[in-house]
């Protein structure tokens, strides 16, 4: 899972993610230059090995931008 907020109605650009045989979440760090914190942004996994974040918002900015995360460096890059 990237970005979001939280209950303090803050912005998030982390990664976060499930174990699903533990039921428990554990945040990852990556390398590179994150995204802004955003919401309302459209992820998707290309190859099994790319998470594509493309678009969505903050309080005050649209965005019309793609990041790439690869999984295996976990390492950020914008196309």
């Amino acid at each position: 899972m990237f970005g979001g907020e939280d209950q303090h109605r803050r912005l998030l650009n982390d990664i976060s993610v499930l174990d699903l045989e533990t039921m428990t979440w554990s945040t990852v760090e990556t390398m590179q230059t994150s995204p802004a914190p955003r919401f309302d942004h459209t992820a998707a996994l290309h190859a099994d090995r790319y998470l594509l974040i493309l678009g969505g918002c903050s309080h005050s900015i649209f965005f019309n931008d793609l990041h790439v995360l690869d999984l295996e460096t976990m390492e950020w890059s914008q196309p």
